[in-house]
C-alpha cells in the first residue's frame, strides 16, 4: 500500500548529454518525474526564442543535482564538458552514467560513473542521490516510497537492502515513515530476509526514532508471521 509521504525539499535536476542520446535523457527525466523531481532538458525546455546559453546557466544555477550521460560522443561535445565544468564550480552534487564504458571526465573524474543500459531505472540514481549532502534525503525517501510499494517478497527484500547501510542515519521523521511502510505492506515483513535480519536491525537501529508502540507491532507481527510458517 503506497504511503502518502511527506516530501522534502523540492530538488531539480539538470540532465546533460549529447543531442543523440536525448531519449535516454528523456527516459531519466521521465523516471526522476515519478518521484517529484523536476529537470531540465535543453532540446524539450529551450524555447526557439530564448537565448539559451543564458537559459542553460540560469538552470544550472537553480539545480541541485546534476546528472551527466556520458559517451564517447559527449566527451567531444565542447559544451557538454562546460556544462559538467560548470556543475563543479557550482558544487551540485553531480552523478556521472556512462551509456558506453566512458569515465567521468575532467573536474568530474572523481565522481566514479555507473554504467548503465539504454532502459535506465530510479535504482541507477539512487547510490549516487546517497553519497551527497544535498540531495541524500530525497534518495532515502525514494527508497522508503520503494519499500513501501513493493509488490513481492523478493523486490521488498532488495528495495530494503537499500536503506540497511544507512539505517543509522535516518532522521526521527524518516524512520517514522519507514516503520509505517512495513507495517502497511505484508510483503516487506513477510519477506524472510526483511523478517529475519532487516528488520530486527531496523528496530535494534533505530529504537529511539520510533514510537514504543509501533516498536511492539512490528516485533508482534514479526513473531505471529514466524510462528504460521513453523506450523506449515
Amino acid at each position: 500500500m503506497k504511503q502518502n509521504l511527506k516530501r522534502s525539499k523540492p530538488i531539480k535536476a539538470f540532465i546533460s548529454y549529447q543531442t543523440s542520446d536525448k531519449e535516454i535523457a528523456g527516459k531519466i527525466k521521465e523516471i526522476l518525474s515519478d518521484f517529484g523531481i523536476d529537470s531540465f532538458l535543453a532540446h524539450e525546455d529551450i524555447t526557439i526564442s530564448e537565448e539559451w546559453r543564458d537559459t542553460i546557466i540560469n538552470n544550472l544555477k537553480e539545480s541541485s543535482l546534476f546528472i551527466c550521460l556520458l559517451s564517447k560522443k559527449y566527451l567531444k561535445s565542447s559544451f557538454c564538458l562546460q556544462e559538467s565544468g560548470i556543475a563543479y564550480i557550482l558544487n551540485i552534487p553531480i552523478i556521472p552514467l556512462s551509456l558506453d564504458g566512458t569515465i567521468s571526465p575532467g573536474f568530474i573524474e572523481k565522481f566514479q560513473s555507473k554504467k548503465i543500459e539504454k532502459t535506465p531505472f530510479i535504482y541507477d540514481l539512487i547510490p549516487g542521490m546517497l553519497n551527497f549532502k544535498k540531495t541524500k534525503s530525497k534518495g532515502i525517501e525514494i527508497i522508503i516510497e520503494l519499500i513501501s510499494d513493493s509488490g513481492c517478497f523478493k523486490n521488498a527484500e532488495s528495495n530494503f537492502e537499500l536503506i540497511i547501510d544507512i539505517l543509522a542515519d535516518l532522521s526521527k521523521s524518516q524512520a517514522e515513515k519507514l516503520i509505517d511502510a512495513i507495517l502497511n505492506n505484508d510483503q516487506v515483513f513477510g519477506a524472510a530476509k526483511c523478517r529475519h535480519e532487516y528488520l530486527p536491525l531496523f528496530l535494534q537501529t533505530c529504537s529511539d526514532k520510533i514510537t514504543l508502540e509501533k516498536r511492539r507491532e512490528l516485533k508482534k507481527i514479526i513473531k505471529e508471521f514466524n510462528n504460521r510458517r513453523r506450523k506449515k
